[in-house]
């Protein structure tokens, strides 16, 4: 149990930590000196933003130290446990065979030579090492001879040694451990997701040309309405499944969101259509690409994060540039190198606002579930008015936090967020109390067969007994 809150708790804190991060970085852009309003790219932008997460690919070939599993891990950690257990049957009848010869157990002898052969021993020396001419002198080998215990022996000797609650955990790492992706698994994966991030990526940056930034947020909240309509057709983990409650909550934080927007909402009727629709399909596109991770991942261990999110920029880049020759024959966009500040406000824009927070996000994700994280999303609404409001010194900023309208709508959305972590942590609870109370009721069930099957053979007996006599 401490176990599972100590999860949920670690991944709150980093979806936190994201939203932050986003809410900063769009702040921290205003004063960056060059902008790129001018450069109005959208393809080439969602493009470079997918590129920059190239860079941890290469952060993985480079760093072995952040490659999963870490290479500091103990050796019990990585037992195979299903040998120990498979030659647990084999131990009575080894038990009866007592002339069982001990060198077969040990490999093949190996000599090793000593450091100091030339060392002597007697029963009597002096302080300087000489021995006295009259007694025997033992002189050692030059070589020693080493014989290694097999590793099913080792690793049998090395689990008795460990503590009840050592053990348990040892089988838990051990268990992941195989579990996690390797790099064949792992592109595959990366290879289903990417063109699914890779479409929701290019279709928020085209709808923020239509609409406001503020109404691109709202719409793209509604990612957690799609991921949970979505997992009633993927399989997911239990936490991520369906059930009316969430969409009741989901429903409740979207109509929070809107609440506090509404009043700032500037927009055409046409262009509402155009950004409205490219924003909605983007939201589910990005449900598509989290249901499809959580059906293949379903804790945080099996996942080198670094390496997808290097696989998943690879890929984007390999799939989409074909993309600027598309657009730039119909005219839809045509292709322009951006000048030099362009491209530094580019790859400022892109690292900040991208490469880190998606990595924080994603653990996160991982931590606790796909409807919390993407619910967390639409926390930077409210967050990023009550921050503009403190922090800017434009008095429109500030009048806007202390409108009605963003209170009445900051209730609902921040009630049903900590209502979804309470459902989700109710569901830990419960699953854990039902996984010991099946425990024990089966050790019970065993328990009163063997004694039930005890007092059937005496109460037999005692009728023979009584036959006989």
């Amino acid at each position: 149990m401490n176990n599972l809150s100590q999860r949920l708790t670690l991944g709150l804190l980093l979806l936190l930590l994201a939203d932050i991060i986003w809410i900063m970085s769009s702040k921290l852009i205003n004063y960056v000196p060059y902008k790129i309003d001018d450069y109005k790219k959208p393809f080439f932008f969602a493009y470079t933003k997918a590129s920059i997460f190239t860079l941890y690919f290469l952060v993985y070939i480079l760093f072995k130290e952040l490659r999963k599993p870490c290479g500091n891990q103990t050796n019990y950690m990585f037992v195979n446990f299903d040998t120990i257990e498979n030659n647990d049957d084999d131990d009575d009848e080894e038990d009866d065979n007592v002339f069982t010869d001990e060198t077969e157990r040990l490999s093949t002898a190996s000599f090793v030579p000593i450091k100091n052969p030339s060392v002597t021993s007697g029963t009597e020396s002096d302080d300087s090492g000489t021995v006295k001419p009259n007694n025997k002198v033992v002189r050692f080998n030059k070589v020693a001879e080493v014989r290694h215990l097999s590793e099913t022996e080792a690793t049998e000797a090395l689990m008795a040694r460990l503590s009840y609650a050592a053990t348990i955990r040892a089988r838990e790492i051990c268990r992941l451990s195989r579990q996690l992706l390797n790099l064949h698994q792992t592109a595959k994966l990366a290879f289903t997701v990417a063109p699914l991030w890779g479409v929701a990526n290019l279709l928020h940056q085209v709808s923020m040309v239509y609409m406001e930034q503020t109404l691109v947020s709202v719409v793209l909240s509604t990612t957690s309405f799609f991921t949970l309509l979505l997992s009633l057709f993927f399989v997911t983990p239990p936490k991520d499944r369906f059930t009316v409650t969430k969409l009741i909550t989901v429903l409740f934080s979207i109509t929070g969101n809107v609440i506090i927007t509404l009043p700032d909402s500037h927009f055409s009727f046409s262009e509402i259509n155009v950004g409205f629709a490219l924003s909605l399909f983007s939201a589910v596109f990005y449900a598509l690409n989290i249901v499809t991770l959580r059906s293949w991942v379903d804790h945080e261990d099996k996942l080198d994060i670094i390496l997808y999110f290097g696989l998943v920029g690879l890929f984007n880049v390999l799939m989409f540039w074909p993309l600027f020759i598309f657009l730039h024959y119909f005219e839809l966009e045509t292709f322009e190198w951006p000048n030099k500040q362009q491209a530094i406000s580019l790859l400022i824009n892109g690292v900040v606002k991208a490469t880190l927070p998606e990595v924080i996000w994603l653990w996160g994700c991982l931590l606790t579930s796909s409807i919390i994280a993407t619910m967390s999303i639409g926390l930077t609404i409210p967050m990023s008015y009550m921050l503009y409001g403190i922090s800017s010194q434009n008095k429109s900023d500030y009048e806007r936090f202390l409108l009605p309208s963003f209170y009445l709508g900051l209730v609902p959305t921040t009630f049903s967020y900590f209502c979804l972590i309470w459902l989700t942590y109710r569901f830990n609870y419960n699953q854990n109390e039902y996984n010991c109370l099946s425990r024990c009721q089966r050790k019970n069930l065993i328990r009163l067969r063997d004694s039930d099957a005890e007092q059937a053979e005496s109460l037999i007996q005692i009728h023979e007994t009584d036959k006989e006599v």
